[in-house]
């Protein structure tokens, strides 16, 4: 599983599945590399046959999730490919529905975004 985000700061979440099919060694090395390397707390060693690894996964996705901030419901004029393409930039548009000249989106954005969100409908 890769999962990405659009915006700055793109976080990633690598899922390595079948560890169980990996010798001893070759798991205990890259159990240790995705703990501590750079690629720490990014990529996840799991199991999908044991179960060995997942919980840590589900956590670091949910975690994920949870910082994309509450959804809701923006409308937007179709004429303003702008403002529709930053929301696809700096938020997760869950859901998009385009109604005549407008394009009803929900849309996840973190403190940050949706504070510059704000910014941007003041202008």
């Amino acid at each position: 599983m890769r999962w990405a985000r659009a915006g700055g700061g793109t976080p990633i979440v690598e899922a390595l599945n079948k560890i169980d099919a990996l010798p001893a060694d070759r798991r205990d090395t890259l159990q240790t590399r995705a703990a501590a390397g750079a690629e720490r707390a990014r990529q996840y060693p799991i199991s999908a046959v044991t179960g060995e690894g997942v919980d840590g996964l589900l956590e670091a996705v949910g975690d994920l999730l949870g910082r994309a901030g509450q959804a809701r419901e923006v409308s937007v004029p179709l004429s303003d490919g702008a403002t529709i393409a930053w929301l696809y930039r700096h938020g997760e548009v869950r859901d998009r529905r385009d109604d005549g000249e407008v394009a009803l989106l929900t849309v996840a954005l973190d403190a940050a975004a949706a504070a510059q969100f704000e910014r941007r409908l003041a202008r």
